[in-house]
C-alpha cells in the first residue's frame, strides 16, 4: 500500500479495515453518526483507484444528492494530489442513483426502444399529466350538459403517491401484483396506466423512470455495463427497492463486488419508499449466490459528548422496535454536558425560554452559528422566528420553499423548454396560459387536441406550427385577442431561437442574450411581482427579489457544466445482437462541442435531476455571517453544530398525528419506528450541548389545535430519566424578558386557555407591538429566510 500510505495513516482502526478490506469481498460499512463516513467511503475509491489500480470509468460511485457528489470529487482531488499516481477522475461515473441512470438510458435507451432524446417531467408536469388522466376518469359518462367533476389536489397526490410507490418497487403498470383488499386498486391501476402512456406521448419520463426504465434495461441487457469493475453507494439506508436492484445490476459484471456505506438507523426518507431493511435484504442475496459479506462497524464517534452518545442509543434501544445492530459508540471529546429536557405551558412559552437560553450562550464562548433549532416541521418556525426578532437574534430558515418552486423561476423555466423543444405542450401551455390574455381552459383545450392528432397519425407534434397557423387565421375558435396574445408570445419563441442560431456569437452570448430577451418582452419581472403578495415585504422589495432570483436562474444557466457523458466505440456481441458499452476507446462529450439548444436541454435536465437546491451554503458562509440556523430534521442531516435545540417533542408532533391515527398495527409499527429514527438523527447533529423540549398546548400558531399535548411516548421512560430537568425561572434572564412575563407565570392557567379571560386579555395587550406576520427582510435570492430585529 505503498502510494497510499500517508494518505491513510491517520485513519482509526476500523476505519483502515473498511478501506482495505479486499475489494473481492461484498463490504457493508455501518457507520454511526459523526463517525467519518465521507472520509472512510471517499479514501475508499482513492485506495481502489491508486492501490487496487482501477481505472476511474469502471467505478460507479452513487451519491445521495449532488451536493455530495461534488464534495467527493472534491476531496478525492485532494487526496490523489498526494500520490504519484496518474488519475483522470473527469471519468469517475460519480453522482445520484438518478443522474447516472439519465446517462445510460442516454447512450443505451433505444435498446428497450426509449427516444434517447427525452425530456424528463418535473414534479409539476407529472401533476399536471395526472389531473389530465383523472378529469377524463371522471367525467366519463357525464349525462349531457352536467358540470364538469373537478380534480382536487388531494387527489392528485394520493394518485402520485400510488405511481410512485410502484415505480419504487421495480413495478410497470403490467406488474403491479393485484391487491385484493384495498377497493381503490383499480382506479389507481387504471390512472397509473393512463399517466404512463402520456409520459410516452409527451416523450417525457418521470424522475422515477430514470430508476425504473434501467432496471428493465439492465435486466434485458446486462452486458450495458460489463466493464463496472466496483459499485459504491452511500448512503445506502436512504434506497428503495428498485435502487437496491440497480445495485445488483451494477455490479453483476464485477462478480458482484461491491461496498455501501450507510447507517439503518438513520434511515428517514420512508415517505419516499426508502427501505432500512435494504442492509438486511443485501446480506441475504449476496449469501444465497455464496458470497462473503464483510461488515465493518465504525464505533470511533467525533463529533458528540459521551452524554448525547448514550442519549441517543438508549432511545434507539428501548424505543425501536425493528432489529438494529447495537452500537456502542465512544466519544472522542473530554466535555460531558448533561442533555437538558423542559417542559412549557405553549409553544411561546418554549420559543421564549430558548432564545433567551441563545441570547445567554452567546455571552460566553459560543456563536450565533454554532447553534442550531431543529423542528420535526416548518409550522413550528414561526413562534421561534417571532422570538428571535424580539432578543434581537440573527437566523437563516434553512430548507424553505426551494429555489426551484418560486413561480418566477418556474415560469422562466418553462419559457426555456418552449425555446427548447417543438413539442414540449407542458412547457407550451403553461406559459401560454400566463402570459396571453384571454388564454383560458378552451382555447388549451382546442390547441391541445390538435397535438394529440397529429401524434395519434405517428408523428411527434408540433405546437409551434400550430400556434402559427392560428396567427394566421387557419383555426377556428379563437377569439381576436387570444390570436393577438398568441402572435406576441410567438414573437417572443422566434425571437429567442434567433439568438441562439446567431453564429457571430459564443454559445455563451448567445444564452446571455436568448435568456434576457424573454425577460424583456415578457415583462417577467413585472407580470410575476403584480401577481405575488407578502406580508413581510412592499410591492418593491418582492420586484428586487423576483429580478434578484431571474438574475440567479441565469447566471446557473450560464456557468452550467454538463456532466461527462462516456460514449464508447461500440462492439457487436452475437448473444444480444446489439452495440454494448466497453471500456476502451472512451470519448467524454464537454460543454464546447454541444450546440446551445444542446446545452439548454443539458441545463433542463440538471434542474430536474437533483432533488436539494443548489443553494445549500457552506459552514464558512454561515460562520461568517454568524446566524442561528433554524431547519427540519430532514434538513439537518449531515449536519453538525456545538448546540442543538430540539423543541416540540409532543405526541401529535413527534411522533406525528398522522402516525398515531394510523390503525393499521403493522404499517403503525413501521412508522413509529421511522419517527424514532427521526428523532435519533436530530440529537445526533448535537456535539456539545443538546436542548430537548416540550410543550402543552399551542397558543396562536394553529396546528392540532389547542388539545393538551402529552410528552412525546418517544422519550418516555428511559431516554427522559437520562435528561436533566431545569427551573424555567433560575433559567430565564430576567433583564433581557418582557415586562409582565411573571405575572404571567401567575396566571390561572385554566382562566388563559380561554381566550376571552381578563388577565389573557391583559397578557395579549402587553405584547401587542410584537409582529405577528413572518419576518421582515424575508430574502429569496440565497434560498434562506433571513429575519433581523429592525430594533
Amino acid at each position: 500500500m505503498s502510494s497510499c500510505k500517508k494518505v491513510f495513516a491517520s485513519l482509526n482502526p476500523n476505519q483502515y479495515k473498511a478501506l482495505t478490506t479486499s475489494p473481492s469481498n461484498v463490504l457493508q460499512i455501518l457507520a454511526g453518526p459523526g463517525t467519518g463516513k465521507t472520509r472512510v467511503i471517499t479514501a475508499r475509491v482513492a485506495y481502489l483507484l491508486c492501490e487496487k489500480k482501477i481505472p476511474p470509468q469502471n467505478i460507479i460511485v452513487t451519491t445521495f444528492t449532488k451536493k455530495a457528489a461534488n464534495e467527493m470529487k472534491d476531496r478525492l482531488a485532494k487526496l490523489i494530489d498526494t500520490v504519484s499516481v496518474p488519475v483522470d477522475l473527469k471519468k469517475l461515473v460519480i453522482g445520484t442513483f438518478h443522474s447516472i441512470c439519465v446517462r445510460i438510458l442516454r447512450i443505451f435507451g433505444k435498446l428497450i426502444d426509449l427516444n434517447v432524446k427525452f425530456s424528463i417531467a418535473d414534479d409539476t408536469d407529472s401533476k399536471q399529466l395526472i389531473k389530465r388522466v383523472l378529469e377524463t376518469k371522471f367525467n366519463r359518462g357525464k349525462p349531457s350538459g352536467a358540470n364538469d367533476i373537478k380534480v382536487k389536489t388531494t387527489d392528485i397526490q394520493e394518485y402520485k403517491y400510488f405511481i410512485s410507490a410502484c415505480k419504487s418497487k421495480a413495478q410497470f403498470p403490467n406488474e403491479v401484483p393485484p391487491n385484493v383488499t384495498d377497493h381503490a386498486f383499480e382506479d389507481h391501476l387504471e390512472v397509473y396506466h393512463k399517466y404512463q402512456q402520456s409520459l410516452i406521448n409527451n416523450n417525457l419520463i418521470d424522475f422515477d423512470d430514470c430508476l425504473l426504465l434501467t432496471y428493465k434495461l439492465l435486466k434485458e441487457h446486462p452486458k450495458c455495463l460489463r466493464n463496472i469493475e466496483h459499485v459504491l453507494v452511500d448512503e445506502f439506508q436512504d434506497t428503495n427497492l428498485v435502487q437496491l436492484e440497480l445495485m445488483y445490476l451494477f455490479a453483476l459484471n464485477s462478480n458482484h463486488k461491491v461496498t455501501v456505506v450507510g447507517d439503518p438507523d438513520q434511515s428517514i426518507y420512508g415517505f419516499r419508499h426508502a427501505e432500512a431493511n435494504n442492509f438486511y435484504r443485501m446480506e441475504d442475496h449476496y449469501k444465497k449466490l455464496g458470497l462473503n459479506v464483510v461488515k465493518v462497524q465504525l464505533d470511533q464517534n467525533y463529533r458528540s459528548t459521551s452524554n448525547i452518545l448514550r442519549f441517543a442509543e438508549t432511545l434507539m434501544r428501548t424505543k425501536q422496535t425493528a432489529a438494529r445492530p447495537e452500537k456502542d459508540l465512544k466519544s472522542n471529546t473530554q466535555e460531558n454536558t448533561p442533555v437538558y429536557f423542559d417542559q412549557y405551558p405553549t409553544n411561546k412559552d418554549e420559543a421564549m425560554h430558548i432564545a433567551n437560553d441563545i441570547k445567554n450562550l452567546t455571552k460566553n464562548k459560543y456563536k450565533y452559528s454554532d447553534i442550531a433549532v431543529i423542528i420535526r416541521s416548518s409550522f413550528l418556525s414561526r413562534a421561534l422566528e417571532q422570538e428571535m426578532i424580539h432578543f434581537s437574534i440573527p437566523y437563516i430558515i434553512m430548507h424553505g420553499k426551494s429555489f426551484w418552486e418560486r413561480k418566477e423561476i418556474k415560469v422562466m423555466v418553462d419559457f426555456l423548454r418552449s425555446v427548447a423543444s417543438n413539442s414540449d405542450w407542458l412547457g407550451f401551455s403553461r406559459t401560454l396560459e400566463f402570459c396571453t390574455p384571454g388564454m383560458g381552459a378552451m382555447s388549451l383545450e382546442r390547441i391541445e387536441n390538435e397535438f394529440e392528432a397529429q401524434r395519434k397519425d405517428g408523428h411527434k407534434g408540433n405546437v409551434y406550427h400550430i400556434l402559427k397557423e392560428i396567427v394566421k387565421g387557419r383555426r377556428k375558435g379563437f377569439s381576436s385577442k387570444v390570436k393577438e396574445g398568441i402572435e406576441r408570445y410567438m414573437k417572443t419563441i422566434h425571437g429567442a431561437r434567433k439568438f441562439l442560431k446567431n453564429e457571430s456569437l459564443t454559445n455563451e452570448q448567445k444564452l446571455d442574450h436568448m435568456f434576457d430577451y424573454i425577460v424583456e418582452q415578457q415583462n417577467l419581472v413585472d407580470l410575476v411581482s403584480q401577481k405575488k403578495t407578502s406580508s413581510s415585504q412592499s410591492p418593491d422589495e418582492i420586484k428586487q427579489d423576483v429580478k434578484e432570483n431571474l438574475d440567479e436562474l441565469k447566471n446557473q444557466l450560464l456557468s452550467f457544466d454538463p456532466p461527462d457523458t462516456e460514449v464508447s466505440n461500440p462492439v457487436s456481441d452475437e448473444e444480444e445482437g446489439t452495440a454494448l458499452l466497453t471500456s476502451v476507446e472512451t470519448h467524454s462529450v464537454n460543454k464546447g462541442e454541444l450546440n446551445p439548444v444542446e446545452l439548454l436541454t443539458a441545463f433542463l435536465d440538471s434542474i430536474y435531476l437533483y432533488e436539494e437546491s443548489h443553494y445549500n451554503r457552506s459552514k464558512t458562509v454561515e460562520e461568517e455571517q454568524g446566524r442561528v440556523v433554524v431547519t427540519t430534521i430532514h434538513g439537518s442531516k449531515g449536519l453538525e453544530w456545538p448546540i442543538v435545540f430540539v423543541p416540540g417533542l409532543c405526541d401529535g408532533i413527534l411522533p406525528s398525528k398522522y402516525v398515531l391515527q394510523e390503525e393499521n398495527p403493522s404499517k403503525r409499527k413501521s412508522a413509529m419506528d421511522e419517527e424514532c429514527r427521526c428523532l435519533y438523527v436530530a440529537v445526533t447533529r448535537a456535539k456539545e450541548r443538546l436542548h430537548l423540549s416540550c410543550f402543552a398546548e399551542n397558543d396562536g400558531f394553529g396546528f392540532g389545535g389547542n388539545e393538551i399535548k402529552p410528552v412525546s411516548q418517544l422519550l418516555k421512560g428511559k431516554p427522559l430519566k437520562m435528561a436533566k430537568r431545569r427551573k424555567h425561572e433560575e433559567q430565564l434572564n430576567k433583564s433581557s424578558r418582557r415586562t409582565g412575563f411573571f405575572q404571567f407565570n401567575k396566571l390561572d392557567r385554566s382562566k388563559y386557555r380561554s381566550r376571552n379571560a381578563k388577565e389573557a386579555m391583559h397578557y395579549d395587550s402587553m405584547f401587542s407591538h410584537i409582529p405577528k406576520a413572518a419576518p421582515i427582510g424575508f430574502k429569496t435570492a440565497e434560498g434562506y429566510a433571513e429575519g433581523f430585529s429592525k430594533r
